[in-house]
């Protein structure tokens, strides 16, 4: 039998740790796995940003959920990394907070004047986590 608790601890750092209870009967020891994780944000979001296909000078959108999944608030920074002179990607709120339990959309915007494939990174940055 093999049992986890997790928990949140108030001291600086993770904490792992193994309780063994033995019983009278003999069998073996049950282990008992504590896992303390320290208070953080956790933001959770699709990692695939996928426009399919763009008609040339016209704008397509496409929405992202982000999710503070953790315990604390989490400040989140977003930023095309790979620049081209032809196609413009823009992120209509690259910076924002998000507090625990609390998700958000964030809209991502592409424009292309000439016909090529794309594959561009954007960054995603948390403080906190």
């Amino acid at each position: 039998m093999k049992v986890n608790v997790s928990f949140e601890t108030t001291i600086e750092g993770d904490f792992n740790d193994t309780i063994y209870i033995t019983t009278e009967d003999g069998r073996e020891p049950y282990a008992l796995h504590l896992n303390a994780m320290k208070p953080a944000p956790d933001i959770k979001y699709e990692p695939l940003v996928k426009f399919e296909a763009v008609t040339l000078d016209q704008e397509v959108k496409q929405k992202i959920k982000f999710k503070n999944e953790g315990s604390l608030a989490g400040r989140v920074a977003l930023a095309e990394e790979t620049k081209r002179e032809k196609v413009r990607i823009s992120i209509d709120e690259p910076n924002f907070e998000l507090q625990p339990g609390e998700e958000k959309f964030v809209e991502f915007s592409l424009r292309a004047s000439e016909a090529e494939p794309i594959n561009s990174r954007i960054s995603v940055k948390v403080e906190g986590q």
